[in-house]
């Protein structure tokens, strides 16, 4: 069998993502047999109907690869279940850190062959409806290998998503969770705090930059609510920062005195490379 192709996948989580590494494996004829597990048997239904999957277990079944795509807090669980049956086990959750930390502290430590993996790619849609085989062509994902992880193994992962025509970049799980802090996270925290205070009569007057803004407050609640919460200590530093700019250009527009010192502020931050 040669090092990237997989007789059998094994799919924990069959919604978005893991279903879209699931539809990328096939297209790229890197995977033979994909079984999913979900505690949502109405989504496994879906999953196979779309040909997400090929078959469905009520367990992880043992598996070449296992895709761990269940929410932030479960998945270092998940991790430690497969580890003596899978050849290989990535995850795709938004948090790095927290799951490596537990990991370490078992009694098991890091598996090996546990490659940690962040894609970025996404949508505010969710379940395996809105799975897609090109989710990740042209997106970055990011692989955070802990010091137990093997370089075969996250080299083995690597070319997984190039094939699906990601952009891979490797960084350590905290460097990885302070970054996506302030990239991710965070964008969303504003958005959803900022639709609490859309009106009903404000919405004839919107334009496209209203929609680009709240275009992400309309993804799955109960999903941020698992990944803003684990990735909590990096999130709330980067709050307070926000909150710190927001204030200070606050005050710089309500000093009527000096209008040159908020037009100074707008015209620094508009400068800044942010592509």
């Amino acid at each position: 069998m040669s090092e990237t192709y997989f007789d059998t996948v094994c799919v924990v989580g069959t919604g978005l993502l893991g279903g879209s590494l699931a539809l990328a494996l096939k297209a790229s004829q890197l995977c033979g047999r994909v079984v999913g597990v979900d505690l949502d048997d109405e989504r496994l239904d879906e999953a196979k109907a779309l040909s997400i999957i090929d078959a469905s277990a009520d367990a992880p079944v043992r598996a070449d690869l296992v895709i761990v795509a269940v929410p932030g807090p479960a998945i270092a669980e998940v991790v430690a279940a497969v580890s003596d049956s899978s050849r290989l086990i990535v995850d795709v959750g938004s948090v790095k850190a927290p799951i490596v930390d537990a990991l370490a502290r078992s009694a098991e430590g890091v598996p090996p062959h546990f490659v940690p993996c962040h894609p970025m790619a996404g949508s505010e849609k969710s379940g395996p409806a809105a799975a897609s085989a090109t989710l990740f062509t042209g997106q970055t994902v990011i692989l955070t290998p802990s010091a137990s992880t093997s370089a075969e193994a996250t080299a083995t992962v690597r070319s997984i998503w190039e094939s699906a025509g990601a952009a891979v970049r490797e960084m350590s799980p905290d460097q990885h969770d302070a970054a996506v802090a302030v990239t991710s996270h965070l964008p969303h925290l504003l958005a959803f705090a900022f639709a609490g205070l859309v009106e009903p009569e404000h919405l004839p007057v919107t334009g496209p930059g209203f929609r680009d803004f709240t275009r992400i407050a309309r993804s799955d609640p109960e999903v941020w609510q698992h990944i803003l919460s684990f990735n909590r200590d990096h999130l709330l530093d980067m709050a307070d920062n926000y909150l710190a700019e927001l204030t200070r250009a606050r005050a710089l527009l309500a000093d009527g005195d000096d209008p040159e010192a908020f037009a100074q502020w707008l015209r620094e931050r508009a400068n800044r490379s942010l592509r």
